[in-house]
C-alpha cells in the first residue's frame, strides 16, 4: 500500500512539475538583462546593462518586414515603441531593488493608444 501511494505521489508530483514549464529546459526568460529587458524582464532594468537607446528591425532573406521597435531604457525605467503596419506597440517598464539580490520589475503593455485596454 506504502509503495502505491508512493508511486501516485510521484506520477502527481510529475504532473505538476511538467505542465508548470519547470521541466521545460526551453530557456528562462529572466535571463534578458541586454536591451530587451524591458519587454522579457523589466527586473533586470536595475543592472544597468539594459540602459541605453535600441533599434530592432525585422527582415526575412528577401525584405524588410516592415515592423520595428525602439528602446528607451534607463536604471529602473524604459519605454518601448514598436510599429507593425498599422499597429502601435507601447510598454514602459519599471523596477526596483527590494534589498540585495532581489529585484522586482513590472511592465504595462498597449496597442494603439488604448491604454484603458493595456495589460499589466
Amino acid at each position: 500500500m506504502k509503495m502505491k501511494n508512493a508511486s501516485v505521489f510521484i506520477a502527481v508530483l510529475l504532473l505538476v512539475l511538467c505542465s508548470t514549464g519547470l521541466l521545460a529546459f526551453n530557456g528562462s526568460v529572466a535571463t534578458a538583462d541586454d536591451y530587451t529587458a524591458a519587454e522579457l524582464n523589466p527586473a533586470a532594468l536595475m543592472f544597468g546593462n539594459a540602459s541605453g537607446i535600441a533599434f530592432e528591425d525585422f527582415f526575412n532573406e528577401d525584405k524588410m518586414e516592415g515592423r520595428y521597435k525602439i528602446f528607451f531604457n534607463g536604471e529602473g525605467l524604459a519605454f518601448v515603441y514598436g510599429k507593425d503596419g498599422s499597429r502601435n506597440d507601447y510598454r514602459i517598464a519599471t523596477s526596483t531593488k527590494l534589498f540585495r539580490n532581489f529585484y522586482l520589475g513590472g511592465d504595462i503593455y498597449w496597442i494603439n493608444s488604448k491604454i484603458k485596454n493595456a495589460d499589466y
